[in-house]
């Protein structure tokens, strides 16, 4: 591991460690725009919350959009509501896949935000029985009004997209036992 590209935040104690492990070489703050480009793969962070005083965490949420071919995927972290609001404050493009904010809780993928990504795909990151109760029901109904093909991994295990550029397939991987 050469770079670790991190949120500007206040660190855990897992990430203070990494940081003294490193002696802080190779730590790289986000910043909205940051782009890099890897064997043709387009890697941008589309938002990064900078010296801020957020209510939570999940406020300072990176969000990065990897792009090749005809195909790209935002990556939204935990980002809920003011996140989305800043961003389409900026403008945002359509993705094919969308990776829903918050484990689809109610604070994110507002209905503004799914309107102007447009996913064809979204995948929710959720713990199988979590005591959250997400995804909420509200975030699935704006995710089946924008008929996006959807992917939980409390239901469907792991999932991951592959594509050549032109193509693109998504597999699941549901634990043995549920």
């Amino acid at each position: 591991m050469r770079n670790i590209m991190l949120a500007r935040e206040g660190f855990t104690p897992a990430v203070q460690a990494l940081v003294r492990i490193t002696r802080g070489q190779g730590i790289i703050p986000a910043f909205t725009g940051q782009a890099i480009v890897l064997d043709g793969v387009s890697f941008t962070v589309t938002h990064a919350v900078g010296d801020i005083r957020a209510a939570s965490s999940n406020e300072a949420s990176s969000v990065v959009r990897v792009a090749y071919g005809a195909h790209s995927f935002l990556i939204t972290g935990d980002l809920e509501a003011p996140g989305e609001q800043a961003m389409l404050a900026l403008g945002c493009e359509s993705v094919t896949v969308l990776k829903v904010g918050h484990h689809g809780s109610k604070t994110s993928s507002t209905g503004e935000f799914l309107r102007a990504l447009a996913p064809h795909y979204a995948v929710i990151s959720v713990g199988y029985n979590n005591h959250f109760g997400h995804p909420h029901p509200d975030t699935l109904r704006r995710l089946e009004e924008q008929s996006a093909r959807l992917y939980r991994t409390d239901r469907d295990g792991a999932v991951v997209f592959a594509t050549d550029g032109i193509a693109l397939s998504a597999a699941t991987f549901v634990q043995a036992g549920r």
